[in-house]
């Protein structure tokens, strides 16, 4: 290796540092991101989708950057993509601070993400076809060949769900810095700083395995890219740099530390979880070829496949036959063609992780996973087609990327909106339970009740024991009325092993007896829920409700408390609290809480009406008339509010103004016959109205 930094050169071209050159490679690569960007220019306001729910919208942890390990420690073993990934976890929290939960800012991220690799790529692969040993056809044409590699690949249908999809920024976050340890080892080969460009690795892999488990290949296929294309034999590379591979291979300590922080990412990842390995791997036959065939005619494409296992080879034999072939070919290549193997090497290697014999029991294939694999294919593509068209392959290569482009873009319509997404992946995957589930969700939040329920009871058919499933039934069950149906769902999903959702499901399984008139059932949900979470505000007011109603003031107005404490903000347990203290004789404890309600939701008119009540009934008539004003400015279409304003006011001598409130009364609702006798009593009692009963609380 030469002890001083050289111009790299290509016979064609000249030093490739010269100005013009550095002009021209400026320009391809704002041409790239032009390229990007006009692919993916309608996906700023799609809306988060499938798993980026528990780990964006659920995700506690996102909601702060300081101090930063809170956001740099994902929660542990909910099953999350951000388990384990704690850069992942900071970059949502760096878009939550700039966007909360609106979108735009989470796409954006990915977005630029995407053209930082693609940049990356380009540079790779250009540096490496200006290597020593390469055929000076192709270092003359370094730089075209690498801009048509990055910009296909860049637009290709099949890197959708990566880009699109938020939380598979897992994917392309983890990309980026895989390319980043090849870019600065390629860097480091021809430099004077060649220490400082192999540090950038290290740092490059330890991020990268803090983002995506698949970095863990990356010092493997590092060293052999370094004998294919620099050392020309691993004993060569081994002996110069050593020091540099078992740097990168520290990495592995880091990624084993934050895989047993993860809990197995919840108990999806790893042996020993009900998924048996080979069946796994024979999945992954069928899967790996279907990629295979995606990469080449990118239609149909799922968000999701399920996560279905393969119990008889018979099934996928003849997969198991193709793959074992490229393989052998691959294994021969790098023997005899090393640079024709690296990219078969280059492929199989990335896919590795989740596509060999560790179960992922959540998603046995998943589009994603190609993300980097694709880049051999496109190369082997974009080289082939110049072998055998010369530069007439620019034309086909451009009509390609154009067309690719035109299918990204319409393929992000489709994320448009989470029905038709769903709509079209189960078109595309009928018999994915999960699917169904998913569209039913979709289906729930556009308000098509019927058709939702439908979708969730056709996931229930399909995949019978299915929790979530029976959860997202009993409440689209309740938003339709038919709470006693929604029972035994509800009762199918908390029978697991508990968990947090668990008590979201008994709070609601204790609404849906309630409105069927069972209370004490609901109490026993509802215990059930604050058991789970014990700051569960609604569910200790839901309780104290109950205790309230049957008579039992005195454990209400505890409850009511308790509620109270685990949400200060929380205005309607404020209130209850207030009118419990009123029932049980308390009003000196009841007015401060009144207070406090309103002053947490001032624009609550039953709040308003209740303090009034409660000052007309201590003889406050004064202040009880300010606030039946303040509800009636809020709900000026409520007969109690007008009916006992009118009250107030009789009690105040103001006649007039009491015949208008109880005449507001009787047009809004004109068989009142409390007002219709208070306006008959006006005329025969004196103008100091006494003897008029006040207003109940």
């Amino acid at each position: 290796m030469p002890a001083t930094a050289q111009p790299e050169t290509c016979p064609q071209t000249g030093p490739i540092t010269a100005p013009a050159s550095r002009r021209i490679v400026f320009l391809a690569a704002l041409a790239l991101a032009i390229g990007v960007l006009a692919a993916y220019q309608n996906i700023f306001a799609e809306p988060f989708v499938f798993d980026d729910a528990p780990a964006i919208l659920e995700n506690p942890t996102i909601r702060q950057l300081w101090p930063p390990w809170t956001a740099l420690i994902p929660p542990p073993g909910t099953g999350s993509s951000v388990g384990g990934r704690p850069l992942i976890n900071y970059s949502f929290a760096l878009n939550y601070a700039m966007s909360g939960y609106a979108v735009w800012s989470y796409h954006v991220f990915n977005l630029i993400i995407h053209v930082l690799v693609v940049w990356l790529l380009f540079g790779i692969v250009r540096r490496t076809l200006l290597r020593p040993g390469v055929a000076a056809s192709l270092q003359g044409e370094a730089l075209p060949l690498a801009f048509w590699i990055a910009l296909l690949w860049a637009v290709h249908p099949l890197l959708t769900e990566t880009v699109t999809c938020v939380v598979q920024r897992t994917e392309s976050l983890g990309a980026l810095f895989y390319l980043l340890i090849f870019y600065c080892f390629i860097r480091s080969l021809d430099s004077s700083r060649a220490t400082a460009w192999r540090a950038g690795a290290v740092v490059a892999c330890l991020l990268g395995v803090a983002s995506k488990e698949t970095v863990v290949t990356a010092p493997v296929l590092a060293l052999l890219y370094d004998r294919t294309f620099a050392a020309g034999t691993f004993a060569r590379a081994w002996q110069v740099r050593r020091k540099f591979y078992a740097a990168l291979c520290s990495s592995w300590l880091v990624l084993a530390g934050l895989m047993l922080g993860a809990q197995q990412r919840g108990g999806t990842v790893g042996f020993g979880l009900g998924m048996v390995w080979w069946q796994y791997a024979l999945k992954q036959c069928e899967a790996v070829t279907h990629y295979l065939v995606l990469s080449v005619w990118p239609h149909p494409l799922a968000i999701d496949y399920g996560n279905t296992v393969i119990t008889n080879i018979t099934r996928v034999w003849p997969q198991a036959l193709v793959l074992g072939a490229l393989l052998a070919a691959t294994g021969w290549a790098l023997v005899r063609r090393p640079m024709l193997g690296f990219s078969g090497a280059w492929a199989f290697l990335i896919l590795a992780p989740s596509s060999s014999i560790v179960p992922l029991t959540t998603q046995t294939e998943a589009e994603h996973r190609m993300y980097l694999p694709l880049v051999a294919l496109v190369a082997l593509l974009v080289v082939t087609l110049y072998f055998w068209a010369g530069r007439r392959a620019y034309v086909l290569l451009g009509i390609l990327s154009l067309v690719a482009g035109c299918l990204t873009f319409q393929r992000n319509e489709e994320y448009g909106t989470t029905v038709r997404l769903w709509q079209e992946n189960i078109a595309n995957q009928p018999e994915v339970a999960r699917a169904h589930e998913s569209y039913g969700i979709a289906l729930t939040a556009a308000r098509r009740l019927p058709e939702a329920e439908e979708e969730l009871r056709q996931g229930l058919r399909l995949q019978p024991s299915f929790p979530d499933c029976e959860n997202d039934l009993a409440n689209v069950l309740v938003l339709q009325g038919k709470n006693a149906e929604s029972i035994p769902h509800y009762a199918r999903f908390v029978a697991g092993p508990p968990n947090a959702a668990h008590a979201t499901a008994y709070f609601s399984m204790g609404n849906a007896l309630r409105a069927i008139d069972q209370p004490q059932r609901a109490l026993e949900a509802y215990r059930h829920a604050v058991a789970l979470r014990p700051n569960f505000a609604e569910a200790y007011n839901n309780q104290g409700a109950i205790l309230e109603m049957s008579g039992q003031v005195a454990p209400a107005i505890q409850l009511f408390q308790a509620a109270v404490r685990a949400d200060p903000n929380y205005a309607v347990s404020e209130l209850n609290l207030a009118n419990a203290y009123f029932e049980n004789h308390q009003p000196d404890a009841a007015l401060p809480h009144y207070a406090k309600a309103i002053a947490k939701d001032p624009l609550n008119a039953a709040a308003h009406l209740d303090f009034a009540n409660a000052l007309a009934n201590l003889n406050r008539w004064d202040d009880a008339e300010k606030q039946y004003t303040l509800a009636e400015s809020i709900q000026p279409n409520q007969t109690d509010i007008h009916y006992n304003h009118g009250l107030s006011l009789m009690k105040l001598g103001r006649i007039y103004a009491a015949m208008t409130e109880f005449e507001k009364v009787l047009r809004l609702k004109p068989d009142h016959a409390q007002a219709r006798a208070a306006l008959e009593q006006i005329h025969v009692i004196p103008t100091d109205a006494s003897g008029t009963q006040p207003p109940t609380p």
